[in-house]
């Protein structure tokens, strides 16, 4: 399920951007009721860009993100329709997704997707955003839940606290 797609061939219609901490390799403060050290860190965020590491700096290296996606989504005059959620993201390659779920929804038009998607950069994530593939254009989704979130390698976690 991690195949990944260029998205002039999918044509996704993009459901919401994931925020960019949830993704980058951005230190998380842990002052924040300190303001000169929460100022610094939103300032980061805003300003879009990690800071120059060796993994950031090169842009041809292969990075794995994983992430838990889920999404519970409705959308009128559906029944029997397939519906596909997908991950699209972009890195030094260009714009691709990865499939996350795909099912056909009920007829009661509501359809719960859920899944992991692995996603095999060439550099850092630029952007990284959640879109579904099937609607018509005349078809318009409401999503009532959507969740985005990193899973973390408890090795590297571990291996990094020993450090620490």
């Amino acid at each position: 399920m991690s195949e990944q797609i260029p998205l002039n061939i999918l044509r996704p219609r993009i459901l919401a951007e994931v925020p960019v901490s949830e993704y980058s390799d951005l230190a998380k403060p842990t002052q924040l009721h300190q303001a000169e050290k929460r100022r610094s860190f939103i300032s980061l965020l805003r300003s879009g860009s990690a800071p120059k590491t060796p993994a950031a700096q090169n842009s041809t290296q292969k990075c794995v993100y994983e992430f838990n996606v889920a999404a519970w989504i409705r959308v009128s005059r559906s029944e029997k329709q397939v519906f596909s959620l997908v991950l699209c993201f972009e890195d030094a390659k260009g714009e691709r997704a990865v499939l996350v779920d795909e099912a056909e929804i009920s007829a009661n038009y509501s359809l719960m997707l859920a899944g992991k998607a692995e996603i095999k950069s060439h550099g850092p994530l630029k952007s990284l955003r959640v879109g579904c593939v099937g609607l018509r254009p005349d078809q318009r989704p409401i999503i009532d839940e959507l969740h985005v979130q990193r899973i973390q390698n408890q090795m590297t976690t571990a291996v990094q606290t020993r450090i620490a």
